[in-house]
């Protein structure tokens, strides 16, 4: 006979009592991302591009008999003992604070000053609670790399000091992951109405769009298009026909994904408002903002907008105006194929937004006049001659 016996146990109180890899393994379920949080760092990572250090192949060492532990929880900063935002120097074994975030967290900058003291021999660190088989945080002090590097000989560095990268998980948050959150996270109330009492507003048209990291330009977008009585009656009266009658992979199919989108922004679905007894209960607008007010995140319409342009598949901030340009080219593209548009009297949405701009020319002698008609275009554009510019300055 087999018998399972199942334990519960409080967490982190009884942290010490717990085995090693059981310690590792609690902390990588909690600090583990979802798969569409991972993608958007794996796009940031991507954009980077980290160089290799020109240090990392002739790496001056010391030798001084340190060995570090393996256990993350024995890890602390040799200068203050706090045990967050640690960084090994990998040619003297020194574990250090790091630098201040711009918020003021995140360190005392011990790692720098160490690097400093040694007369900057040993420019390399490593992230502590990053490193896994795959890889690790490094940084390179060193005044003619000073950024984010690559070291292809990181496992050897480590096991100098009684570490094996093969047996690391990640425990810490990556430096990509951390400017991701804070992207997405950003406290703008410097540039809104911070500090005044506002009323939440519920019901079909007040759906917010989440910030996926640097995705303001294509948000704005797709507010503007959802203010469009013609994308309303198309997208979201004609959902339903929509998901039901489209026989393309829903995942790769623009109208459905344009559909979905449009739907759960003007719907209402997903702006309702809170139980009145829970809602008194919360401190401030703030509060009641983040815990009952839904938004929605376009992942999905991002990443097949991005397939049919390189540009917009990136992480990196974007012009609107040539996204927007974008958005129209795929409405052309798609829409006179979509099995529920049949038989409705519906003009294709690019246009909407065509036009031709006639140029007027007349000769100052003659005075006779010549009229000019260039090709349909979507955007409009306003030549403004720098010379009359009120805040030369600035410019």
């Amino acid at each position: 006979d087999v018998s399972d016996d199942i334990y519960l146990y409080e967490y982190p109180d009884k942290f010490d009592k717990y085995p090693f890899l059981l310690n590792q393994s609690i902390e990588a379920i909690i600090s583990h991302k979802g798969a569409s949080e991972q993608a958007e760092v794996d796009t940031w990572e991507a954009n980077l591009n980290h160089p290799i250090s020109k240090y990392a192949e002739t790496l001056s060492m010391e030798e001084n008999g340190i060995k570090i532990s393996n256990d993350p929880s024995n890890w602390k900063c040799e200068d203050s003992g706090v045990n967050e935002n640690l960084w090994l120097n990998l040619g003297t074994g020194y574990i250090g604070s790091g630098r201040q975030n711009w918020d003021g967290t995140g360190g005392n900058g011990a790692a720098l000053r160490h690097y400093q003291q040694t007369g900057k021999k040993y420019p390399l660190v490593v992230k502590l609670g990053t490193i896994t088989p795959q890889g690790a945080d490094v940084y390179s002090y060193a005044e003619d790399e000073d950024c984010m590097v690559k070291d292809p000989q990181l496992a050897e560095h480590l096991s100098r000091w009684g570490i094996d990268i093969m047996k690391q998980q990640k425990t810490e948050k990556t430096i990509a992951e951390m400017e991701v959150e804070l992207n997405k996270s950003y406290d703008f109330s410097k540039i809104t109405e911070a500090g005044c009492k506002l009323t939440p507003l519920y019901g079909p048209g007040y759906t917010g769009l989440k910030n996926l990291g640097n995705s303001c330009y294509m948000n704005s977008c797709i507010q503007i298009l959802c203010a469009l009585p013609e994308i309303e009656e198309k997208y979201e009266k004609c959902s339903f026909e929509i998901f039901t009658k489209s026989l393309k992979d829903p995942t790769e199919d623009f109208t459905t994904q344009m559909s979905k989108l449009v739907s759960g922004l003007l719907s209402g679905k997903y702006s309702k408002p809170p139980d009145e007894s829970i809602e008194g209960k919360l401190e401030n607008f703030s509060e009641r903002n983040s815990k009952y007010v839904e938004e929605i995140a376009p992942v999905m319409f991002r990443k097949l907008i991005g397939k049919s342009h390189p540009e917009f598949s990136t992480g990196r901030q974007q012009d609107a105006v040539e996204y927007m340009i974008h958005l129209i080219d795929q409405f052309s593209k798609f829409e006179n194929n979509e099995p529920a548009f049949k038989g409705k009297d519906f003009k294709n949405t690019s246009s909407h937004f065509q036009f031709k701009v006639e140029d007027r020319q007349e000769c100052l002698t003659t005075k006779r006049v010549k009229y000019r008609t260039g090709p349909m275009e979507p955007v409009l554009t306003l030549k403004i001659p720098i010379e009359e510019a009120v805040n030369k300055e600035e410019l």
